[in-house]
């Protein structure tokens, strides 16, 4: 029954309870047969709250007849409908679930709740062409759960179908959309293990660096150990709201640069920060990185104290990737 902690318990622990509870809507088709029911009153909620006592207890058989009752004799929200669908499906009773997730979805239960619930149910009832089709409905609507596809033993004759693969593709994209954006992934070719060489000073080795793509494959996590015994971290990332890269870099001195403003071109890229020294006269430095092949970067520091007329080096350090 673990697979009931994400999609039922979930909400019993306040998930998505704010809308649930006070979600509304025309009278779904499932329903449209019943008579007009009245909106329950305080004092009507003890067959509901008896419904979700069992509903936390797992109590199946009671949940379900608590729902069913109340959802027969009120006018019931999406939190009801989820948990009557959750609660019928938990004892096999498929086609009762699949009609109370469609009332959840008629009522703007989002996709996450209702959609994948329901998808679940089809799958699980033989209905596999209808389970694809809830699935591309919720990844149009930027549904993303990739884990969820791959693990969910619900959902095993939807990943023994041929069209799986396209269908993980597009919830992955949703998920991890900076995973397939060309923008963010053009200073890829920093990704890697490196040793560092000082180009200024005989080409010996200065330090080490570890770069790698996290939270998603949105950002580019630098972890920089100098041989001095320095160190220093940047988080790289393209921002959609500027159209351009940036970096915040800070060392073990407390020492933070945020550079902006920079672009991918013919395998360079570079971007500027405005600094100020101790002494509090400003400055501008500059960061550039060079591709020089699958094994090598080159980085590029240059300092301006005239507003960007003029261009002093700081260093220059050859990347060289360890294999």
């Amino acid at each position: 029954m673990a697979r009931w902690q994400w999609r039922g318990l979930g909400l019993a622990a306040g998930l998505g309870a704010a809308w649930l509870t006070a979600a509304t809507g025309g009278a779904p088709s499932e329903a449209a047969t019943r008579p007009a029911l009245r909106h329950a009153t305080a004092a009507d909620s003890a067959l509901v709250r008896a419904a979700d006592a069992a509903y936390v207890k797992q109590d199946w058989v009671q949940a379900a007849r608590g729902y069913d009752a109340f959802t027969r004799k009120f006018a019931a929200g999406g939190r009801t409908w989820v948990r009557l669908g959750l609660s019928d499906a938990a004892l096999a009773q498929w086609p009762r679930a699949i009609a109370a997730y469609r009332v959840a979805d008629s009522l703007g239960v989002p996709p996450q709740f209702a959609d994948y619930n329901l998808a679940c149910a089809f799958a699980r009832s033989g209905q596999t062409d209808s389970a694809f089709a809830v699935l591309g409905r919720a990844a149009d609507a930027g549904w993303g759960a990739v884990e969820s596809l791959d693990q969910d033993k619900d959902l095993a004759p939807v990943r023994a179908d041929a069209r799986f693969v396209a269908l993980r593709e597009r919830a992955d994209r949703n998920q991890h959309p900076c995973k397939y954006r060309p923008e963010s992934r053009a200073f890829d070719f920093w990704v890697g293990d490196w040793d560092v060489h000082d180009n200024l000073h005989g080409n010996g080795l200065a330090g080490h660096s570890h770069v790698e793509r996290i939270v998603g494959d949105c950002v580019i996590f630098e972890n920089w150990t100098g041989m001095g015994g320095g160190s220093g971290k940047s988080f790289n990332s393209y921002n959609l709201e500027t159209g351009a890269w940036q970096q915040n870099w800070m060392d073990e001195t407390g020492d933070v640069s945020n550079f902006e403003g920079g672009h991918v071109e013919n395998g360079t890229l570079s971007f500027v920060a405005h600094k100020v020294d101790a002494a509090g006269h400003k400055f501008l430095s500059r960061l550039t990185f060079f591709d020089l092949g699958p094994d090598q970067v080159r980085q590029f520091g240059e300092q301006s104290n005239d507003d960007g007329t003029t261009w002093a080096v700081r260093y220059d350090f050859d990347y060289r990737r360890v294999k």
